[in-house]
């Protein structure tokens, strides 16, 4: 997913929803969020944090150990680049946000994001390959979950 950053600019923690459903992760990974927090008080700088805009709402798609980390270090804004978007875009981009950079994602986490797919009215949809492309998975896997899910429906 190509984004098109449309401001980067400091915001205010509280300005930006975490609530929404974005985290693609299980939890939060305490140690990272403590080491990110460290390092931030040493004087490391990262990149921004990536938001989208949906006309009234900044939903967090990117950056979850970094907005923690400067809440724990109690600091009140935090560079962010901001997209224009829904908070299902911010969903939809934070499953593939991991895939190059930053704490990769757990097995556990991938098949977290691959049966949100599955279980999307919109997102099911989609090729497996896509799928699988998109959380980091590969092909084989979406194709045994997502029979493993039709198969559980058809017995309910």
């Amino acid at each position: 997913m190509k984004l098109t950053i449309v401001a980067e600019r400091p915001m205010k923690l509280t300005d930006i929803r975490i609530d929404g459903d974005t985290q693609s992760r299980q939890a939060i990974n305490e140690e990272v969020v403590e080491l990110y927090a460290r390092n931030m008080s040493e004087g490391d700088k990262f990149p921004p944090i990536i938001v989208f805009f949906d006309g009234s709402e900044y939903w967090l798609s990117e950056g979850f150990h970094r907005y923690h980390a400067v809440r724990k270090n109690c600091k009140e804004e935090i560079l962010t680049s901001i997209v224009n978007g829904t908070r299902r875009d911010a969903a939809w981009y934070a499953m593939a946000a991991n895939n190059t950079h930053g704490l990769r994602m757990s097995v556990s986490d991938r098949r977290r994001c691959i049966m949100r797919c599955l279980k999307d009215e919109e997102w099911s949809k989609k090729p497996d390959r896509e799928i699988a492309r998109h959380c980091d998975a590969s092909h084989p896997t979406v194709a045994k979950m997502r029979n493993e899910l039709n198969r559980s429906e058809e017995h309910t």
